[in-house]
């Protein structure tokens, strides 16, 4: 177990609405549908400096010692009274089978969420030149707080040894 990520994320949280980002297609249903992952992505630059979350570029091999993004988009969450309460954990296990601590849990509560909105967060986390180079895989859920319903989604990552 690894305990010297004492404090390794920085994040963001924001809500994007459909008529104002144009984030759907017309082809697709605006009317709402089932709560489920639209992208998660892992990326080199900070997703808060993107006017969409479209636009930040994906990529999946990092360097030792490098910071890596991670992008949640989901929709379609189940509100109450048009507020969605939901849980995001973030779970990174290394080549080795052992677990990053701390794992990354955090709340977020957004209101006046409509049925075609995103809700859009990100997290950063910092790697170490001790990290081993390999595959990493990074456990991610996202959990209807009031409802219980929950989404679940294993994404991959490799480390390598700089040049």
């Amino acid at each position: 177990m690894m305990t010297r990520r004492s404090l390794i994320t920085r994040g963001g949280a924001f809500v994007v609405t459909v008529g104002v980002a144009g984030c759907l297609s017309d082809s697709e249903d605006e009317s709402g549908g089932e709560f489920q992952f639209e992208r998660v992505v892992f990326s080199d630059e900070n997703p808060g400096k993107y006017d969409s979350y479209e636009a930040v570029p994906e990529r999946t091999t990092f360097v030792v010692d490098d910071r890596l993004w991670l992008l949640v988009v989901v929709r379609n969450a189940p509100t109450d009274d048009g507020t969605a309460s939901l849980t995001y954990t973030f779970r990174t296990v290394t080549p080795g089978g052992t677990t990053w601590e701390p794992v990354v849990e955090r709340e977020e509560e957004w209101e006046n969420v409509e049925a075609t909105d995103r809700l859009v967060v990100w997290e950063r986390f910092s790697t170490y030149p001790e990290d081993t180079p390999g595959e990493y895989e990074t456990e991610v859920t996202v959990e209807d707080i009031v409802g219980g319903e929950q989404l679940r989604t294993a994404e991959t990552f490799e480390l390598e040894r700089g040049g």
